[in-house]
Order: structure tokens, then sequence, then C-alpha cells
């Protein structure tokens, strides 16, 4: 039997309702229920116990004690009712009555262990009183607790204790003193626990202490204790959920704040607490449910709406989130953790120049926090603000020298904005900071895949020493993998990228993709390593049908999925560029794993089987030795799909205007020092010449260009700059264009689609990486290998050529979109028909127990030919 909760009895329906009611914690509701009975029927035994119960519970015993008396009268016999009764006078102060009625009880014969507690507790409670303060004595000290005045509480203790050296309460409230001053408080309260060893407050209060001290075997030890006393004891139950949650035991936490919440349903600290547990669970939806009730129960408590936020964010809900958070800094202004997880998740929402605001005001609050200075630069950088990003990236790096991330997005600042160099000892610098850390890593070798410094053996090593870094941890743990062994049956091929969203690899693999769909001998699995969600996200959606997001998961649970999903072949998209889950295939959750699209070069692994492209990209004699993969060539590598945008082809401006205009669209990150000279030396072959030069950032962008050309002797007026603009406008400016100049190491690949679909052909340069073979790739393709130099004099020639042959040039650009459309690189249904027989040899050498070998999938017959050889 128990004190404290009403029994479950066979009931009436109205007694039904009220006990319903009072089990959920709706105090209010079962008292007018159980008043509305004793209203119909004063004698009824069971609702006249319970709302005496629930007097208790409201901390109001002695005015539940009529009733309990009443309960006991009308039905004698029952048990229960001799308990709840004396426990209500103990709770009343009135032990002497209390011990009358229990021993009374057991005289009766209800000796038992809950009676037996009873009359120790009444003893307890007798013999304390005799010892303790009056109520007028004690009030003083109860007041000076009221308004936190714990210095003069302190004071008035230890004056009470020189009367009352025995009384266990003015030793607890001593404690209580000493303990919200910062004050060690053990003594005092160990003092109070011998001088009363039955008193579960006691011992609950000595478990706070230890909890805050650390040492939460102790911690833990006195509150089981005090439970052992007293099992209806809410805090106790709550504070050792606590510390199971810090000890890592979630289940029994989660068990300890249910109890906490049983016994008192309005506990919004319980319920926050449950919320918590719930939430590093990743139990997200359940966390919400729990913080939601503990905010109706504390509105105005700002760390109950920031953790409520938190929970929202994990669980997707972005715009719930910022309410919430808002909500945090309305009511705390100087909240640092609130205007933090406001500002990162307006970033989440894609709410940037909103997050731009926030994390600026956060950073107002504390100047002194790298992180806030980290996240306001990913802000500014994504509402296109370079140079204060960099300031930021930078001010996180004084702050914290060591800040890796900083210095990895500093790196890509540096890149993307043309100053390689710079970039490039960023990377190192960051490899320097985490030799451990995969994306440093990648990073430098991103980087370095620009740079005209390293010749192909040199930027293969570099990229050999990724996997000789990390993989050889992983390899011993190389799973065994039980795909069943059927080279006829449907495959489950898995897609892992970063750039499922508005990006230029979403543009290529959709195509491909949607057409692999329709294929009955495939299943399509997406892993997205990305928080950022748009149209093109849902596009993908649609064909990667088995959708993973994967962003907020550890590779070793990303690892687990793949593996639960029985992945055949995986995917990377990404390679070492942004989003890359590269140490995720270092682990070799799938027998056969592959490289496509995302990034020209190898991975430098091991465990990537394969690296699909096609012979014009990655020729097997030139490239293959700088491959750790083997070579899946298909009849593309990827697809065009022109832009319902593009305006009409027009007369080359060469026939108006007597002279060649070149051109370059190709991200700054492209442009090098050797691109300029290079592309200076053909504009002093061709004086008359000029260049038009698009996709600039800002004005330190066309500086920079027009001080390079300048210092190669090519003054300003032969040039001319365009900011970066909207897809319309920048195809109408090939229009001003007879031929685009390509870059080199690292060459155009979308760049020159364009351009060829506007008529406009590319002069490239071809080397022996990956990275210097796109513009030929796509020039073969279209039957243009007489635009693809070997080396700069024969770059120079070629463009002398041009110039030289300008009808034939003008001819040729009415010829380019169906040169396009008729190569494989405009049929997406060619190449995911080749892709899917691609993913089949592969297959094929699996189940044949065959190691990986180079292999091309049959080309189209013919192709275009070469008009300007």
């Amino acid at each position: 039997m128990n004190a404290n909760v009403p029994p479950e009895v066979p009931l009436d329906t109205e007694l039904q309702q009220a006990l319903a009611a009072h089990q959920a914690g709706q105090y209010a509701e079962a008292e007018a229920l159980y008043l509305a009975i004793l209203q119909a029927q004063p004698y009824h035994a069971i609702a006249n116990h319970n709302l005496g119960l629930l007097a208790g519970q409201l901390g109001q015993p002695a005015a539940g004690l009529p009733y309990l008396h009443k309960a006991l009268s009308v039905n004698p016999d029952e048990g229960q009712f001799w308990l709840s009764y004396a426990n209500g006078l103990l709770q009343a102060e009135r032990p002497d009555e209390a011990l009358e009625i229990v021993e009374t009880a057991i005289g009766r014969g209800l000796d038992n262990a809950a009676s037996q507690a009873l009359r120790q507790q009444a003893r307890d409670a007798i013999a304390l009183a005799a010892l303790s303060p009056t109520q007028e004595e004690a009030a003083p000290i109860v007041a000076l607790y009221q308004s936190g005045e714990f210095a003069q509480m302190e004071d008035a203790s230890r004056t009470l204790l020189l009367q009352y050296p025995q009384a266990p309460w003015v030793w607890s409230v001593l404690g209580t003193a000493l303990q919200a001053q910062g004050k060690d408080a053990f003594a005092v309260l160990k003092r109070t626990v011998e001088l009363a060893p039955h008193d579960a407050q006691a011992h609950g209060n000595l478990g706070n202490a230890w909890q805050t001290a650390g040492k939460l075997d102790e911690a833990m030890a006195s509150y089981l204790r005090a439970l052992e006393i007293d099992p209806d004891f809410p805090e106790a139950h709550n504070n050792l959920g606590s510390v199971l949650r810090v000890l890592d035991r979630p289940e029994e936490a989660q068990d300890s704040f249910r109890k906490a919440i049983a016994l008192r349903p309005d506990y919004a600290k319980a319920r926050f607490n449950l919320g918590n547990v719930l939430k590093d669970a990743k139990q997200y939806a359940q966390a919400v449910e729990e913080y939601r009730a503990a905010s109706l129960l504390l509105p105005d408590d700002a760390e109950i709406q920031n953790s409520l936020g938190s929970a929202l964010r994990m669980d997707k809900a972005y715009d719930e989130a910022i309410d919430c958070f808002a909500q945090a800094v309305a009511l705390k202004p100087d909240y640092a953790d609130a205007h933090f997880n406001l500002g990162t998740t307006m970033l989440a929402a894609q709410r940037d120049a909103e997050a731009v605001v926030a994390l600026g005001k956060a950073v107002e609050n504390e100047p002194d926090n790298h992180e806030l200075h980290f996240y306001l630069g990913n802000a500014l950088r994504n509402t296109t603000q370079p140079e204060k990003a960099m300031a930021s990236f930078r001010q996180a790096l004084a702050l914290k020298e060591d800040f890796i991330s900083a210095e990895i997005n500093l790196c890509s600042m540096l890149q993307i904005h043309g100053a390689l160099e710079d970039a490039i000892a960023s990377a190192y610098r960051a490899r320097k900071i985490g030799p451990k850390h995969p994306t440093g890593h990648t990073s430098l070798l991103f980087c370095l895949s620009h740079s005209d410094e390293l010749d192909a053996a040199a930027l293969f090593a570099e990229h050999r020493k990724f996997g000789e870094e990390f993989e050889p941890a992983l390899r011993p743990h190389w799973p065994e993998h039980g795909n069943t062994r059927d080279p006829q049956r449907r495959l489950r091929v898995g897609f892992v990228s970063g750039d499922f969203n508005e990006h230029v690899v979403a543009n290529f693999v959709v195509p491909v993709i949607s057409k692999l769909a329709e294929s009955a001998q495939l299943s399509l699995y997406g892993y997205y390593n990305n928080s950022r969600f748009d149209s093109a996200t849902e596009r993908l959606k649609q064909y990667l049908v088995h959708w993973n997001d994967i962003v907020e998961m550890s590779d070793q649970e990303a690892f687990a999925r793949i593996r639960e999903d029985e992945i055949d072949i995986l995917i990377d998209l990404s390679g070492h560029t942004a989003f890359n889950r590269l140490m995720l295939f270092a682990m070799k959750p799938a027998p056969i794993q592959a490289s496509w699209i995302g990034y020209p070069g190898s991975t430098g692994l091991q465990a990537m089987d394969y690296y699909i492209a096609d012979r014009y990209f990655t020729p097997p004699d030139i490239v293959g030795p700088y491959m750790t993969e083997k070579l899946a060539l298909l009849p593309a590598c990827l697809p065009f799909l022109p832009s319902a945008l593009s305006p009409a082809i027009e007369q080359a401006p060469a026939l108006s205007n007597g002279y060649l205009t070149f051109g370059s669209f190709n991200r700054l990150s492209k442009l090098n020092r050797g691109v300029v000279r290079r592309w200076a030396k053909l504009l002093h072959a061709l004086p008359t010449a000029k260049m038009l030069l698009g996709a600039m950032h800002k004005q330190s962008d066309h500086d920079t260009l027009a001080q390079w050309f300048a210092e190669d002797g090519i003054p300003l007026e032969r040039l001319s700059f365009h900011q970066r603009t909207h897809l319309g406008n920048y195809l109408a400016l090939h229009q001003q264009i007879d031929v685009c100049l390509d870059t080199y190491p690292y060459t155009g690949g979308t760049t020159t689609m364009h351009a060829l679909w506007m008529g406009v052909p590319t002069l490239t340069l071809a080397g022996d990486t990956v990275a210097s073979r796109a513009g030929a790739c796509i020039l073969e393709h279209v039957g243009l290998g007489s635009f693809v130099a070997t080396d700069d004099d024969d770059f120079v020639n070629k463009g002398k050529f041009l110039s030289n042959n300008i009808v034939q040039l003008a001819a040729l650009r009415a010829t380019m979109r169906q040169r396009l459309e008729e190569s494989a690189i405009g049929q997406p249904a060619l190449i995911a028909e080749g892709f899917e027989q691609a993913l089949r040899a592969m297959w094929q050498r699996w189940c044949d127990g065959l190691p990986a070998q180079t292999f091309e999938i049959e080309r189209l017959a013919g192709g275009a030919p070469d008009a300007m050889k």
C-alpha cells in the first residue's frame, strides 16, 4: 500500500473520470469532480480519500485531513485509509496524532512494511520536534530564504544552532544557506543526515551537494537512500535521473524522470530533463512534446524555450525553432547560447540575411567567442560579403589559432576569390592544425588541383597521402560483404552527396538518375550530406526513393545505415570537395564503391574501386597511372541539358568588329597567374583582339586581374569585366564573344558547354591530370579536337589560326547546338544506359570474385567531324 497514490479499485463512471484526471495531473478538474461526487454522496469513502490526497499533493495537507478522516470513518476496514490519514497528519506536522493512528492500525492487524515505516517516521518526527525550534523561532530564517538573503540566513541559522544543536531542520537550512553562497556544505549536510537518518529530504539535499561537486556515485547513493525512505519523492527521482544521464545511462535516466512526472505531472523541471535525455537519444519528436509541456508550466523560462528550439531544429522544424530561440532571447536578452542558436538555425533555414543580424548581435554580446565569429563568417559568405566573411574567419582564428573549421573556411574563401597561393598556405595550416582531420587534407587537395606548380605525379602523390593517412586504421575493420552474388539480380545502388540541391553536380546527375530510376533492374538510394533543401532536392527525392539524410550522422551511424540497406554499389559524388563523406567510403560499407562527377581526380583511397568517366576525360594511358581507382568509361561521363533561358545564337561579333573577342566565365579560383600569362601571350600575338571576363564577384577581383594583365603588357582598354549575374544575362554575354579561352590546370566544364550551346567554341589546353582534361573532353565529344592545345605555343598558334579564319569560325557557330545534341553529352538516356551497363559489369566481376579493372562501355558509333582541322 502507498500513502500518496489513489488506489485502483472498481469505480462508478463519475469517480473513474475524477481518478483519470487526478492521475493525469489535472488537479483542478479532479478536485471539481470529487466535490461533485461528494455533493451527491457526502459519505463516498473513495472520493473523500482521494480528495484528501489531492490536498496533500497541492501542498495543503491540513486542508485534506477532514476528507481523509471521513474516509476512514466510513470504511475503517480499508487499510490504505489508515495509512493515508496517518501520512496526512505527518505532513501537517501533527506527529503525535499520526503515531496514535498508525499504532491503532497495527493493533487492528495492519502490520506491514508500510505501517512500520510510518510508525518510525512518526516517532522520529516526535523526537525531532522536541529538539527543534518553534514555528515562531524558525520564521525569520524562512523569511531570509524567501528574500534570498543567504549570508544573513547563515548567521541566523548558526545562532539558532546554539539553542538547538540537535535540530536537523536547523542544520538543513544552514546547509541550504551555505550552498546558495557557493560554500562547502558537506559537513553540515552530513550532520543533518546523522541526526535524521530517516529523513528523505536530508538525504536528497546531501545528494544535491554531491552532484554539484561532481561526486556522482555518492550523489546517486544519497538519492537512492532518499527513495528507499520515501519512494514517492519526486525531486529525488528527478535528481537521480540527472545523475544517470551524466553517467550515460539514458534508459535508467528516462525511467527516473518519468517516475518524477507520474508523481507530480506539473513538475516542469522533470519534464525539461526528460526532454533533454530524449533529445540526447535523437528522439526529437518526443523531446519536443516534453519541452512543450514544461514550457506551458513555465512560459517565461528562457532555457526551456532554447532547448525546445534545439529539439525542433534537430527535427528540421526550422521556422518553429527560430520562433523559440527568438522567444528565449526576448526573455533573456544576454542569453548568448540562444543568440547563437538563433543565428545558426537561420543559416540552416537559408535565412542568411537574418542570420547575419542575429549573429552580429551575438558577437556584440560575446566579442571573444570564436565560434560566433565563425558562424557570422558563414552567414556573411552566404550573403556575398566575402571581405567581411574572411575578416570574421580571421577574427575567429585570432581568438583560437587552432580553430581548424575557421581555417578551412578561410581557405575556401581565398580560393574562390582567386587568391590561390594564400589559399594553399591556409590549407597547409589547416592540415598542420589537424593532421587527423580529413577536411584539412581535402581542402589542400582541392586547392592543389588548381595549381600549376605540381605535375600529375606530384599531385597524385599528395592524393595518395590522404589514403595513407586515414585508411590503415580502418582497413582491418572492413566488413565481410554478404551480398548475394547473383549477376542478374536487381542491384541496390546508393549515391552519396552533399550537392543534392541547386548545385552544378545536381544539374548533371538529375538527367542520368531520372533515367536510371526507370530501370526495373536498379533500386536507387540517396544519402544526402547537407542541411540545405530546395527544388532540386525535391526532384532528386522523387528518383532516389530510398532517401536518407546523413548530415547529422556520424560516419559510424551512416556506415550502419548503408549496411542495413544492403547496398551493392555505393557511388561518391563529391570527391575532395565540400560536404564529402570520404571517411565513410574508407570504411568500405559496400562491396563495390565508385566516384563519379564531383571531383576531377583520384580520391586516393584503396576502398574506392572505380572512377566513372569517359575515354576523353580520363584516357587510361594518360590518367590511369595517377589514380588509385580503376576506370569505368562510359559513352560520356556527364550530360548537358540547355537552359530554357538560352537566347538565340547571333552572328559572330568578329564579322562586324574585324577582330576576335575572347572570353572567360570560369570561376576566379581557376584564374591563376599562369593562366593570365598564357592569355596575355595570345593577346600579344593578336594586337587587335580583346577579352571579356565575366563571373567577377567584386571590384577587387577586377583590379587584381587587370594588374596581372598589365604586368604582362596588356592594357586595361583591351579588357572588359562583368559581374556575376543571373543565367539569362550570363548566356546573352556570349553574343559578344567569338572564342572562349580556357583555364589551366583546372579547365572549365559547365562554362565550356554553355559556351558551345551559345555557338562559342573554347580554346583549351590539355594536360596529364583529370582536372586539366574537362575542356578537351567536351570538345572531343563534339568533334572540335582541333581546339585542344598541347602546350603554350600550340595554344597561341591555334588562336592565331582562328584569327586568320574568321569566316570559317563564324560558320562553325551555327552548328554548335546540333553538335551538342547529337553527341553523347547531349543524350542523357544514352549515358544512363551506359551507366547501368557499367554497374552490371562491376557487379559481374565482384560476383566472379575478381578485382576491379579498367573497362569501357561501347561508345556511340561515328561522331561529328572536326570542322577546323
